[in-house]
């Protein structure tokens, strides 16, 4: 083999190297847009990774939700029913049926977003993620009762997640068990969640509770928390609140 030769296979290998991972190279940069905020040309490189014929299914999946916190939920519906017919590793079944339940909530099919993730537990895919969502569309549901029940199994899976803990006081706030709510988001509050509801529930727990001026605080505290499509809470709400409390105290 002629050095020539040996030159010219290993530029052909390194080519082949470069362009078999170039799915996850430009994923890879495209969240690093994402998280800086750069969405627009986040979505311009997770799209690009995608339509790479060799782009495997656990990067597709990961797009589509994406996708979905950027409120693109019938395109990301195509790309996760597509994507079921590969085969596919556990985790990827558990992110799709995660993903697909997060569309079915927003497309306000709540029966089958709940249909889908308990058909998760049923086969034995349980994460923290799982329990979330689930444990969330069961109180959004109505049912507190047995949306309790679960939470509880929850909270036995994982008693420090925070969202699952704030699926536990907010099943308690709506059970009316106000100092129950309220011990359980003293402790998820303690620890600065990044998510709207914690802050959102804790305001109306203590406001129930007749404390108006730590429910303001709380309120507040929550605009400063980042909100997506998927927010369960939006500003608006919170906003809402604190003006209501504001002209109460000012009575």
């Amino acid at each position: 083999m002629t050095k020539i030769v040996l030159i010219l296979l290993i530029i052909a290998f390194i080519t082949y190297l470069l362009y078999s991972n170039m799915p996850i190279f430009l994923f890879v940069k495209a969240n690093k847009k994402y998280s800086n905020a750069e969405t627009a040309e986040a979505m311009k490189l997770y799209e690009k990774a995608y339509n790479f014929k060799h782009c495997k299914p656990s990067i597709k999946i990961m797009y589509t939700y994406v996708l979905i916190r950027n409120g693109e939920i019938d395109k990301a519906e195509k790309i996760l029913n597509e994507v079921s017919t590969a085969k596919l590793l556990p985790k990827d079944e558990i992110t799709i049926g995660l993903n697909l339940s997060l569309i079915m909530w927003k497309k306000n099919n709540l029966p089958k977003a709940i249909e889908l993730l308990e058909q998760l537990i049923s086969k034995g895919y349980k994460n923290s993620t799982v329990y979330q969502n689930l444990g969330y569309y069961l109180i959004l549901n109505g049912d507190y009762s047995k949306a309790l029940e679960f939470n509880k199994e929850a909270y036995d899976y994982s008693n420090t997640d925070l969202g699952i803990l704030d699926n536990l006081g907010m099943n308690y706030y709506f059970l009316e068990d106000y100092e129950k709510a309220a011990e359980i988001y003293k402790d998820v509050i303690s620890k600065n969640p990044t998510f709207a509801t914690a802050y959102y529930y804790y305001g109306k727990t203590l406001k129930a509770l007749g404390d108006s001026s730590k429910a303001l605080e709380m309120f507040n505290n929550g605009l400063s928390c980042n909100f997506t499509f998927i927010s369960p809470i939006d500003k608006a709400c919170l906003e809402n609140e604190i003006n209501t409390l504001k002209d109460d105290l000012n009575n």
